[in-house]
């Protein structure tokens, strides 16, 4: 069976409160002070689930980077579903639907900190380009505080066509670009939604952004030039969050 390692405190609490039954191991640091542990060891009695008291150097071992805070999670290594092969689970979308499209997102960080916001802010599910793209991976687990654990995530061959097969359910589309002449905070999502974020750097690719419904912006300071995908993501989610009344 392919693992999956899981580290840090909010993104392990993550899984154990909302995806338990994919827990293949857990362990804590043996020298970790109880109290700041407290909250996910009584959640873990409270499933039955056994957890180890190991070595620093056993969880710096198990995680990518050291930054672990005493705990670790091997956990069933999660599949990225593949598009076409559910499409059908995307007729009919209710008013609220809303995907995030992330088209080419290379950075692990930023990948994990916009799946972050996609939990926060109401996603129903995300998709995420098959090439150029950073892959779910311990890192992402770690910035997206185990966001990916628990969102449904979409993987496709052919963005523009998929685009395309969504589009013929009744789901809009709209590109976030800064070069847009219209803005986010002028639409009114009241109808089933998909956005659209760009990789860093270049954007949306020309492909994808031809089928898109609409291109918008952010209005921002002629301070700065642009912002981050991941801190652009939130922004538009939290708008269409909160005009939604949710």
């Amino acid at each position: 069976m392919k693992k999956n390692i899981i580290f840090g405190l909010h993104s392990c609490l993550s899984v154990v409160e909302n995806r338990p039954e994919d827990i293949i191991n857990i362990y804590l640091g043996n020298y970790v002070e109880k109290d700041k542990i407290k909250k996910i060891t009584k959640e873990l009695t409270l499933l039955g689930i056994n957890y180890k008291e190991v070595s620093k150097k056993m969880l710096d071992d198990l995680s990518s980077d050291g930054n672990h805070q005493g705990i670790v999670i091997e956990n069933k290594s999660k599949k990225l579903k593949l598009l076409e092969d559910y499409y059908s689970n995307f007729k009919s979308p209710k008013q609220s639907f809303l995907m995030l499209i992330l088209d080419q997102i290379s950075d692990p960080h930023n990948l994990g900190a916009c799946l972050r916001s996609a939990l926060a802010f109401g996603v129903d599910c995300v998709l995420i380009t098959q090439n150029k793209s950073a892959g779910i991976s311990d890192t992402v687990s770690k910035v997206s505080c185990g966001a990916d654990q628990i969102l449904d995530i979409y993987t496709c061959v052919n963005l523009a066509n998929a685009i395309e097969k969504l589009k013929s359910y009744g789901i809009w589309f709209y590109g976030a670009d800064q070069e847009a002449g219209d803005s986010i905070f002028e639409i009114k999502p009241d109808h089933p939604m998909a956005v659209v974020m760009g990789s860093e750097g270049k954007g949306i690719r020309r492909l994808t952004r031809d089928k898109m419904d609409f291109m918008v912006k952010i209005p921002i300071s002629k301070k700065i030039e642009s912002l981050n995908v991941s801190v652009a993501s939130g922004v538009v989610l939290s708008h269409i969050m909160a005009n939604r009344g949710q």
